[in-house]
């Protein structure tokens, strides 16, 4: 092989090596700017919880079935003052108010606004209402029993649930929900008729709704020496 030719051929194996080199490199370089204009990784976003925190109180029944103003005395609320959760946030809270000086000065109550002096509120001091004490005879079951009503009226709307007569003689039927209990208590003499309602009391939960109050100084929200 001449001159001429050895150079020439050197030259065609450089370029072919340097062909491969550029077409490795394109593809490596294609990639690199590739990545490089693709749109960054985008970092998953925390999604907040619909539940609520395990600190806040759970709804109630009462505050998820619509409009319960209306409802009267039911197992566990009156109206939509739910016996369950404190005032604050109630659905009912509105039909609350405190009365710094309910008691004596310095002593206050929630009181329910519409009747003060026969509706008796538990949870004083801002924990849970717990208990609602009734005494007014215009609030009502949806039977339409009221403090007044005949131990012949109770049995008629509620045939599925006998008076059981407690330790201090009265008669109790106690209608249970799933937001807790009303206890209806039918008392002879003491004041009232004979066998007659003498008090509706509605409990949440937790509380021992069997137990009587007639006759005695157990008063939900009762001031001291009250009675």
């Amino acid at each position: 092989m001449d001159v001429s030719a050895h150079i020439l051929a050197v030259v065609a194996t450089a370029t072919i090596a340097l062909a491969g080199c550029t077409s490795g490199g394109g593809a490596s370089s294609s990639g690199a700017s590739s990545a490089g204009s693709a749109s960054p990784s985008t970092t998953p976003v925390a999604t907040l919880s619909a539940s609520p925190s395990p600190s806040a109180p759970a709804p109630s029944a009462s505050a998820a079935t619509g409009d319960c103003s209306t409802d009267g005395i039911v197992p566990g609320r009156l109206g939509c003052l739910d016996t369950n959760l404190p005032v604050a946030g109630n659905p009912g809270e509105s039909a609350v108010s405190w009365e710094a000086d309910h008691c004596s000065a310095g002593d206050g109550r929630f009181v329910f606004t519409a009747a003060p002096t026969l509706v008796g509120l538990g949870g004083e001091g801002g924990g849970k209402v717990g208990r609602i004490d009734v005494y007014d005879p215009s609030l009502t079951t949806a039977e339409g029993i009221h403090v007044g009503s005949t131990a012949a009226d109770v049995a008629t709307a509620y045939p599925a649930h006998p008076a059981v007569t407690s330790f201090s003689g009265t008669k109790l039927v106690v209608l249970t929900g799933a937001e807790g209990f009303v206890t209806i208590e039918l008392a002879d003499g003491w004041g009232a008729e004979p066998w007659t309602v003498a008090n509706i009391r509605i409990y949440a939960t937790d509380q021992d709704a069997n137990v009587p109050v007639y006759g005695t100084e157990d008063f939900a929200g009762a001031c001291p020496m009250d009675f």
